[in-house]
């Protein structure tokens, strides 16, 4: 998946079929790297872009088996997430980004 931009790339690697992921980031750009963002104990299963690719929203079932959502900055690594939407008794099966604020007109 890339972002709305096209300057990132996004790859998700699964561990079999069990619904455990790991994923890359890297920029679009010639001879950029991949940056691994998670790890397949992570609890990861959803990573979307913002609308402006400067972050990414992140669906975790770590710790939360009903899900939460995090917001992490796209140069930072899952230390820096935040938790935006904890735990509840609702379930958590999908993650869409808030629309870019900036870009409405007045």
């Amino acid at each position: 998946m890339t972002s709305s931009n096209g300057r990132w790339l996004l790859a998700r690697v699964a561990n079999g079929d069990g619904g455990e992921f790991a994923h890359y980031v890297r920029e679009t750009r010639d001879g950029a790297e991949w940056r691994q963002l998670s790890w397949h104990e992570d609890g990861i299963k959803d990573i979307e872009f913002s609308h402006d690719g400067a972050a990414l929203y992140l669906r975790s079932v770590k710790n939360a088996p009903r899900g939460k959502v995090l917001r992490m900055p796209i140069h930072g690594n899952l230390r820096d997430a935040e938790v935006i939407v904890p735990e509840s008794d609702a379930v958590i099966e999908g993650i869409v980004p808030p629309p870019s604020f900036s870009s409405w007109s007045t």
